[in-house]
């Protein structure tokens, strides 16, 4: 339970991923968690490997991220960023269904886990949400300010995050409210069911909305079903039993629920016309995705590069970049191709027989631990149905790029799917996936301890260079970073910007140091186009102009709804047949709010490591 709560809360967010310190910690704190399961199944008697329900899913998964890397080699430091996290994930999912098939746990304890760490995400959920009370809610009642909702993201950064995470617990809350045994049980689950539920509504997650809907309504269904009320004859039976006024009211009710239903579908369908939430914003990414996916139909673009093909088939800015298509299929097509799409379908169909077995395997009721089957099969219903929910948000949106939602969806795959019964693996067997296992795991842990190591300095060289205004100092500092990690883009990146605010001052001697590290990076990632402004601008103050007119040429071509990039081009062609430029270089810098107001359209939200807040170097004099 703490292990997962920390995951959840820190170690696997934006937070603990960004912050080095945090990631040292989550590392230590994962192969703290391997040793203790390590030690515990050595100590337990008789412990034995299992077979897992998907065991073939993950070998295909497996192929098909071998496919795509061996097809876009020139991306692969990229993708073996990606192909961390599957591997934290794949070892993940063993360790839980060994767990689980050995004893060392109970089904039951996954879903209490869960709801545990759920209750701290809902706490700071509230506390956010506490100004919006206090200032805006009075406004909003008094006419003075349109319906406004708070969108809180509690500890993940991000509202339809965290709705992500709610759509999950609440059915596992909800389904313990609806068959706890005790009254107090009920009234806790109910009460935390009401307030997910109403955070939920809050973040304004149109996709976690409807992913709740399909999730609470099969837990009805399926709990009516258990219940032997969905037969029709028995409805009509209990509807002939009751008074004339009972049923008119039941009638009054069920045509005011339906009322209610209709209303809410309107004002649903309205929230598409607000500005921000229109579906056009989802519509030029499905574009993107399906452009990629005729690209390369068969390997796709390997993990982790669907950010870098929506930059280079959009104009950015304006337009925002996204790490995901906001569609899980249309991304694996886009990342995996055919070959990631034959693993989704097939583990949709591992996962449904695997549910499918449980549910049979724990029916038996003249089974002698019948009221322990009962109870595994109730948490079984209720890990399926989170799931359920899971998966119908990421047919609208994709919230678990953010680790901490890809570790609640494992964990209630698992408490689903992990079978009542396990197959025990042969004993040679089990010595050979043990091996496996160690050393798998060994690597994983060391080449995150490396990249995390390589991270803090890069942290602490930019700090600080912003903190103290020695960029020179910095960028020396940076050096070995590069060195250390030289297909890293953003390191380049960040040492080639702190380069050019040194230049920015006076200091010219380095530009020629500026001008290679902006090279590296748009032969790394040319698809960015403000790399290839900052580049040219660096030209340009060197009075290397053709190159000026040839790289702010590149960024126009890559961002044509960007102006500022036809006015220095407009410069620079000039200025290369006048030998000079018409304006001063070097304005002031820009503001950093005007700079914000581009902020999104970097690429930190592709490779989540960018430590400066700046992107247009001055020489740009982006938005003037």
């Amino acid at each position: 339970m703490l292990l997962l709560t920390y995951m959840v809360v820190l170690g696997a967010t934006y937070n603990g991923v960004l912050n080095p310190q945090i990631r040292l910690w989550t590392i230590f704190t994962l192969g703290l968690g391997a040793a203790l399961w390590l030690f515990a199944r050595r100590r337990k008697t008789g412990a034995r490997w299992h077979r897992t329900v998907l065991d073939a899913a993950i070998l295909l998964w497996v192929a098909a991220f071998a496919i795509s890397l061996l097809a876009n080699l020139d991306s692969w430091r990229r993708i073996v960023m990606g192909l961390w996290y599957m591997g934290a994930y794949i070892g993940m999912v063993y360790v839980l269904h060994d767990a689980l098939a050995n004893r060392l746990i109970r089904r039951a304890m996954l879903v209490d886990a869960l709801l545990f760490a759920g209750l701290i995400l809902m706490l700071f959920g509230y506390i956010q949400t506490q100004s919006w009370m206090r200032d805006m809610l009075p406004q909003i009642l008094a006419g003075e300010t349109p319906l406004v909702l708070p969108r809180p993201v509690s500890v993940l950064g991000n509202s339809n995050t965290l709705a992500a995470a709610l759509v999950m617990l609440l059915p596992l809350s909800l389904g313990r409210a609806l068959t706890g045994t005790q009254r107090l049980q009920r009234l806790v689950m109910s009460l935390y069911s009401l307030a997910a539920a109403l955070l939920l509504f809050l973040t304004f997650s149109r996709g976690g909305w409807l992913a709740a809907v399909a999730a609470v309504g099969l837990l009805i269904l399926w709990r009516l079903a258990e219940t032997d009320r969905l037969s029709p004859a028995r409805w009509r039976e209990w509807w002939l039993r009751q008074r004339r006024g009972l049923r008119l009211g039941l009638m009054a009710a069920a045509g005011i629920g339906l009322a209610a239903v209709l209303v809410g579908a309107i004002l649903f369908a309205r929230t598409f016309t607000i500005g921000g939430r229109t579906l056009d914003l989802r519509t030029y990414i499905y574009d993107s995705a399906l452009t990629m996916i005729a690209e390369k139909p068969l390997t796709g673009h390997g993990l982790f590069t669907f950010g870098a093909g929506l930059a280079r088939l959009n104009s950015s800015p304006p337009r925002q970049p996204h790490s995901h298509a906001h569609n899980l299929p249309l991304h694996v097509a886009a990342e995996l191709g055919v070959v990631g799409v034959a693993a989704l379908l097939l583990t949709v169909w591992l996962v449904y027989r695997a549910v499918r077995a449980n549910l049979l395997a724990t029916a038996q009721e003249d089974n002698p631990t019948g009221a322990k089957r009962a109870s595994e099969r109730l948490t079984v219903i209720f890990a399926t149905t989170a799931f359920v929910g899971f998966c119908a948000h990421h047919l609208p949106d994709l919230p678990a790029m953010n680790p901490a939602i890809m570790v609640l969806a494992l964990v209630t795959l698992t408490a689903a799917v992990a079978p009542v019964t396990p197959q025990a693996l042969a004993p040679t067997r089990s010595r050979i996936i043990t091996a496996a296992a160690v050393g798998g795991g060994v690597m994983l842990l060391a080449s995150g301890l490396w990249s995390s190591l390589v991270y803090q300095q890069y942290i602490d060289a930019v700090s600080y260079g912003i903190n103290s205004g020695d960029y020179t100092g910095a960028a020396a500092q940076l050096q070995p970073v590069v060195a250390a990690d030289p297909q890293m883009a953003v390191y380049h990146q960040q040492r080639g910007f702190l380069l050019g605010l040194a230049a920015a001052e006076g200091n010219t001697a380095v530009l020629p140091e500026a001008i290679a590290e902006y090279e590296r990076y748009t032969q790394i990632a040319p698809e960015y186009s403000i790399g290839w402004a900052n580049l040219g601008a660096l030209y340009a103050q060197a009075g290397d102009f053709m190159k000026a007119v040839e790289a702010m040429g590149q960024a126009a071509a890559r961002a044509p709804n960007a102006p500022s990039y036809a006015d220095r081009l407009a410069e620079y062609e000039t200025a290369a047949v006048t030998g000079q430029l018409a304006i001063t270089l070097v304005s002031p810098p820009i503001s950093l709010e005007r700079d914000a107001t581009y902020m999104p359209d970097i690429n930190y939200i592709q490779w989540l490591r960018l430590s400066i807040e700046r992107q247009f170097l001055p020489q740009v004099r982006y938005g003037t």
